[in-house]
């Protein structure tokens, strides 16, 4: 199959016949990766990603609850009722894992953290943690993320996370997304 490159401004640019992008499963206006190797051009299909931005202007923020709650917090928060595996507890410590300016739509996903023997099955899923402030210690059970409303939960704030600990939570919870 020919492709003809054609001048396109200060730039080139060609048509990609319909074959090529069903077979690639490419929508008009997607992104893709451009390489070059041994003379050839691969193009590979890039995910579409969405910005917190994006998604917040769809909402109605009107209705948006003022939240106190941010990254890095860690709150005291019942995780009861609580069903099968689920983590449980009246009152435990969680770290916050969404930004502000979600969670003023009323729901924040929470990462229980736990001192006991049991997360040791989860390693891989699990972030040390240690914060001075409120005395809290343990690990973040990131296998065990929730969605919450605090404000009906009655939580607390009882300290912050070091920026290293959120980071890596962050990332080990991107692994079990993708």
């Amino acid at each position: 199959m020919r492709i003809t490159i054609k001048r396109w401004g200060n730039s080139a640019g060609m048509v990609i016949p319909n074959i090529v992008m069903k077979e690639l499963n490419l929508q008009p206006g997607q992104s893709v990766e451009a390489q070059v190797s041994n003379n050839q051009l691969i193009l590979t299909p890039i995910s579409r990603r969405y910005s917190l931005d994006e998604l917040l202007a769809q909402c109605d923020m009107n209705a948006a609850e003022l939240s106190e709650q941010d990254v890095w917090d860690i709150v005291l928060v019942g995780f009861d009722p609580a069903s099968g595996h689920e983590q449980q507890g009246a009152g435990r410590p969680a770290l916050v894992l969404s930004v502000q300016a979600f969670n003023q739509l009323g729901m924040t996903l929470v990462a229980p953290i736990t001192q006991g023997g049991n997360f040791a099955r989860y390693a891989g899923f699990s972030v040390p943690l240690h914060c001075e402030e409120g005395d809290v210690h343990g690990v973040v059970l990131v296998n065990q993320v929730r969605m919450m409303d605090l404000r009906a939960r009655l939580a607390k704030r009882i300290g912050l996370a070091a920026d290293e600990v959120v980071e890596e939570a962050l990332l080990r919870l991107q692994a079990v997304v993708e």
